[in-house]
């Protein structure tokens, strides 16, 4: 079965492994490309999550091998989230341009 790999700054991957994910901490994109490149050739994990300023910074030759590879599927995530006035959230927010782009179509939620 593969397994799910969280790769981000040290100071996040507390609150993944308190989730229940291997973590795996790094201090720059370049260390993060460095162990995707590895990640792809094991084989090991289907789904890396990344924090999105690391993953927007991956060397462009780690993006290429992991499109044409068969995973893992690299989920990138915002890791700077803050906590914000709902009457002050932009009309599309960006949980919901996620939740949009892997349902493929839009959800609205009223709380």
């Amino acid at each position: 079965m593969l397994k799910v790999l969280a790769i981000s700054e040290k100071e996040l991957t507390r609150g993944f492994a308190l989730a229940g994910l291997e973590t795996l901490a790094v201090a720059d994109a370049k260390q993060a490309s460095q162990a995707l490149e590895k990640i792809i050739s094991d084989g090991q994990y289907g789904i890396v999550i990344m924090d999105e300023k690391l993953s927007s910074g991956l060397d462009k030759h780690v993006k290429t091998a992991l499109s044409k590879s068969d995973g893992p599927m690299l989920v990138s995530i915002p890791a700077e989230l803050r906590w914000r006035d709902s009457e002050k959230l932009p009309h599309d927010d960006y949980i919901a341009r996620l939740i949009r782009r892997a349902v493929g179509y839009q959800l609205n939620i009223n709380l």
